[in-house]
């Protein structure tokens, strides 16, 4: 069975527990005393930052990296590669800056994939567990 990344853990993506406790699930309280301390607060700071910075200057990049092993057998069997390109459900129109990062990645000694974001995100089940919380999700 593959392992999903949940919007408050309780196991490595490898199957082990992340609490001394051994709990398989966090209270809704928890999930929502870390989404107000943690998660939206971070949110709100990032898309004030976004729109100050798109004002500005018409139009803003936001490079959101993350790291995983690239081997991870309860995720999927093959080997993740070097990067992801998701697009963030972005329109169509900008769909250009990804082909430009495709192609230029191409040259690079990197493993390349594109995703689509609200698919990916989908089937881990944060958009379902935001969805659950009835909280507004909004990937811009």
């Amino acid at each position: 069975m593959a392992n999903h990344t949940a919007l408050c853990p309780t196991t490595t993506f490898l199957g082990q527990p992340l609490y001394r406790d051994k709990r398989t699930e966090i209270n809704q309280q928890e999930v929502n005393r870390r989404l107000d301390k943690y998660y939206w607060p971070y949110h709100k700071q990032l898309e004030e930052n976004l729109n100050r910075l798109k004002k500005k200057f018409g139009k803003v990049l936001l490079w959101d990296c993350h790291s995983i092993r690239q081997v991870v057998p309860t995720i999927q069997k093959e080997k993740f590669p070097d990067m992801i390109l998701g697009d963030a459900m972005a329109p169509p129109l900008q769909s250009g800056l990804i082909e430009t990062a495709l192609t230029n990645l191409d040259h690079a000694d990197y493993s390349v994939n594109h995703i689509i974001l609200s698919k990916a995100v989908s089937s881990r089940g944060i958009l379902e567990s935001l969805r659950r919380m009835s909280m507004p999700c909004n990937w811009k």
